[in-house]
């Protein structure tokens, strides 16, 4: 799926746009005098301000990623309907990486070097989002990193203006650690996949039972992708684990659930996704998820209790049709803190970027979060869940109910020194 001409709409200035807003230029001077041209002409006569967007548009996690994609859009919108930033329009180019580390090293290229983007965000692969980082600290161009990775707060991967709006693997393990343990036993078998993401959630989980006094019984391995997980079932039954833990997302969160509940597991062990989502859960279906239990940073019922969770999703369900998925949630308020610097800021230049965003707190869609200054790190509240039974869905997309929440604090991630920051 290419997306070389996939832009914001509203945005793009062309010979056709240019002609339009000369002629309404005129005609405003006519009647109503210069200060009478809408902020829209106006922004529209200028040099685009351009965000690039890097997404995985094909492949297990593509209606997660396209549901990021939805949320930045839903940004841009907001801005461009004002005039735009700056009093400049905002271009959204977009590009898919195809959860591919190799295709998102090209398309980054492309986005920094040949697009020359002023501004990044994406992409949802902890691998993909890897190499963008590369080519947009080459580039200094500001990047809002929408995923989960332990990498981008790190030295030597960390840059200047490199932002993660999302948790990283090490504070999910910390974060639902505890409330595991407490509740569903200290006996775990881990099921993770190869790619960086499903390494670094199982390090750091690893991590922490032996910290705190569970006991791993076992590991089996898959391949993004895999449609069939039932040979590893024996496996794992053998083991007599209390606790099953899954990195299973997207696709493979639908093979799973489908496969475990027809296996049987579901009765023998309790089986936890590392990471629940909405729409993989429709597709999976309620009977294959009910009674198992995942993490979430949002869950878009909490706008029964937090005012901007419910402006966000009714925004999102006036323009897609549907409550906005926790991935989409880190893409909306990645995309406000991004441009919502160069606002406050005035200009585009990274170093003032930068000083807008460094120890700021902020509430863009779940509740207080905020910037820890050393690393760039967003500090917010998770949340663990469980899929309700069939018979208890009173409404469309109430998939899950809420049991637990870990409060934001930044000792659920490394200290700055323990990241190679100094002082």
């Amino acid at each position: 799926m290419e997306n070389k001409d996939l832009k914001d709409g509203g945005t793009k200035v062309n010979r056709r746009t240019f002609l339009k807003g000369a002629v309404a230029v005129g005609g405003a001077a006519a009647f109503t005098g210069v200060p009478g041209i809408s902020r829209v002409v106006r922004a529209q006569a200028k040099k685009p301000i351009k965000l690039g967007g890097l997404f995985s548009l094909t492949g297990p996690h593509s209606t997660e990623s396209d549901d990021q994609r939805k949320a930045v859009q839903l940004v841009v919108d907001e801005y461009n309907k004002k005039g735009g930033l700056l009093g400049r329009p905002i271009e959204f180019i977009i590009r898919d990486d195809k959860l591919s580390a190799g295709e998102a090293a090209l398309k980054a290229k492309e986005l920094t070097e040949k697009e020359k983007v002023d501004l990044a965000i994406g992409t949802l692969g902890a691998h993909t989002v890897a190499a963008l980082n590369i080519e947009c600290k080459k580039n200094n161009v500001p990047l809002m990193s929408i995923n989960q990775t332990d990498d981008l707060n790190k030295m030597p991967d960390w840059g200047p203006y490199t932002f993660h709006e999302g948790f990283t693997p090490y504070m999910t393990a910390q974060a639902m650690g505890h409330w595991i343990l407490n509740n569903l036993g200290k006996k775990w078998y881990f099921l993770t996949g190869t790619w960086m993401f499903g390494q670094q959630i199982y390090s750091s989980f690893s991590k922490f039972i032996a910290k705190y006094g569970g006991e791993q019984v076992g590991r089996t391995e898959y391949q993004l992708g895999s449609p069939e997980f039932s040979v590893y079932f024996p496996k794992i039954l053998d083991t007599k684990p209390e606790v099953l833990i899954t990195t299973g997302f997207g696709k493979d969160f639908v093979n799973q659930s489908k496969q475990m509940t027809d296996f049987g597991l579901k009765g023998k062990m309790h089986i936890v996704f590392v990471l629940f989502d909405i729409i993989m859960a429709k597709e999976a279906g309620q009977a294959n998820f009910a009674g198992t239990y995942g993490g979430a940073h949002f869950y878009w019922e909490l706008q029964d209790t937090i005012p901007t969770a419910k402006a966000f999703v009714q925004a999102h369900m006036s323009r897609w049709g549907h409550p906005p998925t926790a991935y989409g949630g880190y893409a909306y308020s990645g995309a406000k803190e991004l441009l919502g610097a160069v606002e406050r800021a005035k200009s585009l230049d990274p170093e003032k970027i930068r000083k807008q965003i460094e120890g700021r707190s902020y509430d863009n869609y779940k509740g207080k979060q905020w910037w820890r200054k050393c690393d760039h790190q967003s500090m917010q509240d998770f949340y663990v869940i469980k899929g309700r039974e069939p018979k208890d869905v009173k409404k469309e997309w109430a998939f899950f109910e809420v049991l637990g929440k870990t409060d934001a604090d930044e000792k659920l991630e490394r200290t700055c020194e323990e990241l190679g920051f100094k002082g």
